[in-house]
């Protein structure tokens, strides 16, 4: 058996390949959102209070997250969301 699947290297390795994945995925959530919108020219349809709602809720996970020291990882679907929400 290999030392590296036996090690907890292999575990935190997994868990920070997730996370930087669960980050890369949040980039293309709004996408397809985006591009309507950019290609209608119009934003007809999309409700500020949501977005408002959004914002803060976004806001406030990466502001604990950062706030509390935990890496990128675990925060960082967050403030990619609040990036894609705020433009």
């Amino acid at each position: 058996q290999a030392p590296f699947f036996s090690s907890g290297c292999f575990s935190q390795l997994l868990t920070k390949a997730l996370g930087t994945a669960i980050i890369l995925g949040s980039c293309l959530n709004k996408t397809p959102i985006m591009i309507n919108m950019m290609s209608n020219k119009s934003a007809a349809g999309i409700s500020r209070g949501s977005l408002y709602g959004e914002a803060i809720v976004y806001s406030c996970g990466v502001f604990y997250g950062f706030l509390s020291g935990h890496p990128f990882t675990a925060f960082g679907e967050n403030l990619m969301l609040l990036i894609q929400n705020v433009i």
